[in-house]
């Protein structure tokens, strides 16, 4: 299997794609200019050309030489036979833009806790400096290593999971972990789960078979997400209903599942999953501003303790 393509391009891709279909320009013609997107994205996108060129589907190419991943590409597919890829890419372009823009918000609201991070750093060891404890060299020394070492830190906790993982005696207890945790436990359960109804929206708007599209967008990271996700593809596969087959997943939230009710009687599950999922991107980003709003706050007043400790323990 090809390395994907990073996921930032994906909102150019669908939409240079999607605008090459509304105009009706020849997919091949579409292709050249998704080259221009970035050097990475153009040298996936000439491998795809080529089998496009020798009859190929664009849906299977892309998946094979990494363009977009299974479940893209499982929409693709689907939209291909039906027709309506021209649909589907705006659909996608949307799903990735506001992804992208989810992650640029939050990176924004951090800049403030990182900033107040740092100043925290270089205010605590003021006083033994001020004092000739410290040379303005050890001062530097001590800013370096701990600006490193937050750094790497920050790193660290991104890539951790995802490498412990890799080890098959962690992987079960890091993602146990990850579902088990007070607070931050119930909030990652709901996004996972509501990544993965917009996926299974996705693909029930794109033709593909219930029962099918659970199984096919079954592929969060973590395993105890997808082994509850299996109980909805086992009561499918028995003649449940949608919206039966999906409260039995653990966690699901009472709206998605109302929600459902509606949609399955109305024959438009997919519409109603995806209303669900804009409203559950909304709420996830008014609690990350939330949280964002007095993590610098604590970080203030733990900064103002410390360093009122460093002065009365000087004094003393």
């Amino acid at each position: 299997m090809a390395k994907k393509v990073t996921e930032r391009y994906l909102p150019q891709l669908y939409l240079t794609l999607r605008q090459g279909e509304q105009a009706g320009v020849p997919l091949i013609r579409t292709l050249s200019l998704c080259e221009q997107i970035a050097p990475s994205v153009s040298r996936v996108v000439v491998k795809v050309s080529a089998a496009v060129s020798r009859g190929a589907g664009v849906a299977e190419a892309g998946f094979n030489f990494g363009l977009w991943s299974g479940i893209d590409y499982h929409c693709l597919k689907a939209a291909q036979y039906s027709g309506s890829l021209e649909q589907m890419f705006g659909r996608l372009e949307q799903h990735h833009m506001l992804r992208q823009r989810g992650l640029q918000r939050l990176r924004t609201d951090l800049i403030p806790v990182v900033l107040l991070l740092l100043v925290s750093l270089a205010v605590m060891p003021l006083p033994l400096l001020v004092s000739g404890e410290w040379s303005v060299s050890d001062y530097g020394w001590f800013l370096f290593s701990r600006v490193a070492g937050l750094g790497i830190g920050i790193v660290g906790l991104r890539k951790l999971p995802g490498l412990l993982r890799r080890a098959q005696p962690t992987s079960m207890v890091v993602d146990q972990l990850l579902v088990s945790l007070p607070i931050i436990g119930p909030f990652y359960c709901r996004r996972q789960l509501r990544d993965f109804f917009y996926a299974l929206a996705l693909m029930l708007e794109a033709g593909v078979d219930a029962q099918q599209a659970v199984k096919f967008g079954n592929v969060s990271a973590n395993s105890q997400t997808r082994r509850r996700i299996e109980f909805m593809s086992v009561a499918l596969e028995k003649g449940a209903t949608v919206a039966e087959a999906m409260a039995l997943i653990e966690g699901v939230n009472a709206t998605a599942l109302a929600m459902v009710n509606s949609g399955e009687a109305a024959g438009r599950i997919d519409q109603m999953l995806m209303h669900y999922c804009q409203t559950e991107t909304e709420l996830t980003q008014q609690q990350n501003r939330r949280l964002l709003t007095w993590a610098p706050r604590l970080v203030y007043f733990g900064l103002a303790g410390l360093i009122g400790w460093q002065l009365i323990s000087a004094a003393i």
